[in-house]
């Protein structure tokens, strides 16, 4: 975020704060995320089931993380497109072989089991999920974010940013089109 990287990786949420300042930052793609939907109720509420929530006030969290790998406009604009879809082949590659190798990866990673399902190697109870995507949630996400910045002061600015021209899928779109779900 100091102009010193060509690419650099950083968290949904550090995205959103910078957004009010630097907004010439695009992301290329998530490299791992996570993503649950909860319905959280208090022991002494007697909610132990669905059909207990009639007539009741809920709250619902989205826990939504994601890892982003993010570049500058301007790198992108210079020339850079080609090195940007070379890097997402070779991050594909990567994920290839994680996935045809899980032990070897699991070793790299500390030891920690590997299940493989179809689109992403999801690590322990499968909480956080390693894989090249641009997803359309990750908008919303930082969408939410931003929204919760401004109304606590947060932020430096009180207009939120349209989060799909931050968004630069084409070298990923490039490498592994299934993994771009963004509407672009």
């Amino acid at each position: 975020m100091t102009g010193q990287a060509d690419l650099a990786t950083a968290a949904d949420f550090v995205l959103a704060r910078e957004s009010f300042r630097h907004t010439d930052l695009r992301i290329l793609g998530c490299i791992a995320g996570t993503s649950k939907r909860r319905l959280i109720a208090r022991r002494p509420s007697g909610l132990r089931r669905g059909r207990d929530l009639s007539e009741k006030t809920i709250g619902l969290t989205i826990q939504s993380s994601y890892s982003l790998l993010l570049t500058g406009e301007r790198w992108l604009a210079t020339n850079h497109q080609d090195t940007a879809k070379r890097i997402m082949v070779a991050l594909v590659n990567a994920d290839h072989y994680a996935r045809a190798y899980p032990h070897h990866m699991a070793q790299s990673i500390g030891g920690r089991s590997i299940d493989a399902p179809d689109n992403a190697s999801k690590l322990n109870d499968g909480t956080i999920e390693i894989g090249l995507t641009v997803p359309q949630s990750l908008l919303i996400v930082l969408e939410e974010q931003a929204h919760w910045m401004i109304e606590h002061n947060l932020a430096e600015g009180d207009e939120i940013s349209n989060y799909l021209e931050y968004s630069e899928a084409s070298p990923l779109f490039f490498a592994l089109p299934s993994a771009v779900s963004v509407i672009l």
